[in-house]
């Protein structure tokens, strides 16, 4: 039976495109839909444990992953697994540092209006609320309510018609 290292070693092409002088380790196996490589920790015949194979890789020729935090690819390749170009930070520093629509809001200084998004014109929904740590220009949010409010009061008059 062969060894994890005889197993993981040739999914592994370690000429990939280059990042800060260094190559991507590129993962050549299976990759689960978010593009992150998969490995099974368990020989063939025994009951499966699908790891991401950066994790794997990491924790071999670096250290375990420290408790609450996940490994960001600096390199911005997800089926990188060059240690070299990971890094554990927590996940909300590792989602900031992407570029998804969370990021982009969270980066915006005015709102679609126009409106400057500082501490004294900014209202940030509470957690309880569906739209939870959203940030609005406090006069966008009273434009907002007075429509809203409109709009429902005409469907009430159109309803007693």
């Amino acid at each position: 039976m062969k060894s994890l290292e005889e197993r993981l070693w040739p999914k592994v092409d370690k000429n990939g495109p280059l990042f800060q002088a260094t190559p991507c380790w590129i993962w050549t196996a299976c990759c689960g839909t978010g593009g992150y490589g998969q490995f099974s920790l368990t020989p063939i015949g025994a009951n499966k444990r699908i790891t991401p194979a950066h994790r794997v890789i990491y924790e071999l020729l670096v250290n375990p992953i420290p408790n609450g935090l996940t490994l960001d690819h600096l390199c911005k390749r997800r089926n990188c697994v060059n240690p070299e170009h990971l890094e554990p930070v927590t996940l909300r520093v590792n989602i900031l540092r992407g570029n998804g629509i969370g990021v982009q809001n969270a980066h915006r200084t005015y709102c679609k209006r126009g409106h400057a998004l500082i501490e004294e014109n900014m209202y940030t929904w509470p957690k309880t609320s569906k739209y939870r740590g959203k940030r609005t220009c406090k006069l966008c949010h009273k434009i907002n309510n007075k429509t809203h409010k409109q709009r429902k009061r005409q469907r009430e008059k159109e309803k007693l018609i």
